[in-house]
């Protein structure tokens, strides 16, 4: 009876440590998937930074922003300049119906 429990108690302990086993290889695959993962970030990463040092303006577009950047001055200045010519004739209007009015 001693051996059949000693049999039963090794039988539980070998269940025990295959589940254990189950446990600590799931927990090595994971964290060889974080490594994995870490190491595509990594990349990226390096990848990202290479660009960013390397980087060196596209001309076209830089010439393309000065010719858009100089007609939005040109249309500011002949916007202002014909708010100051409404202003002038609001003033005169203004100035001619003062007038009208004390002719009357």
């Amino acid at each position: 009876m001693v051996e059949a429990e000693l049999g039963v108690l090794q039988a539980e302990q070998l269940l025990e440590d295959a589940a254990d086993t189950a446990k600590l290889e799931l927990a090595v695959s994971q964290a060889a998937l974080g490594v994995a993962q870490a190491e595509r970030n990594l990349a990226a990463a390096r990848t990202d930074l290479d660009e960013l040092l390397n980087w060196t303006p596209d001309e076209i577009e830089v010439e393309t922003a000065r010719v858009n950047l100089a007609d939005a001055e040109t249309n500011y200045q002949n916007t202002l300049a014909k708010a100051s010519m409404v202003d002038t004739q609001a003033i005169q209007n203004r100035i001619s119906l003062e007038d009208a009015i004390q002719n009357l």
